[in-house]
């Protein structure tokens, strides 16, 4: 992945057609988006607001940007590993917390009155 992916995707999450609107929402020139477009690394501080925008972590798209600026094929290597293992850590974790909510809603009135039944025994002893 590309970091200007990214960019297409934070594009089409906010419907915005173009390169120059998204330029314009992101604050950037019209020609910097075109030097991403081309392949140069987006900039560090893009990070955040397009992740804030897609719902991912930031330093997702920041190892992405490592990737693409690493010299040598080992380190670019490492950093793109990073970047999936992050993406991966944060489906795990979403993937994870629906299921324990739903528990929790489902389980909710089960847990309180058995702990008002232990109370009770506990004040009645």
């Amino acid at each position: 992945m590309k970091s200007y992916d990214f960019v297409q995707m934070y594009k089409e999450k906010n419907n915005l057609p173009s390169d120059y609107q998204a330029a314009k929402a992101l604050s950037i020139t019209r020609g910097a988006m075109s030097n991403y477009k081309h392949g140069r690394p987006l900039d560090d501080d893009l990070a955040l607001p397009i992740a804030q925008s897609l719902g991912i972590e930031p330093s997702e798209i920041l190892y992405v940007i490592r990737a693409e600026k690493a010299k040598d094929i080992e380190h670019k290597k490492a950093w793109s590993r990073l970047a999936k293992m992050t993406k991966q850590a944060a489906y795990a974790t979403t993937n994870l917390l629906i299921p324990l909510s739903i528990f929790m809603i489902l389980f909710a009135d089960t847990i309180y009155y058995v702990k008002s039944a232990f109370n009770y025994q506990r004040e009645s002893a």
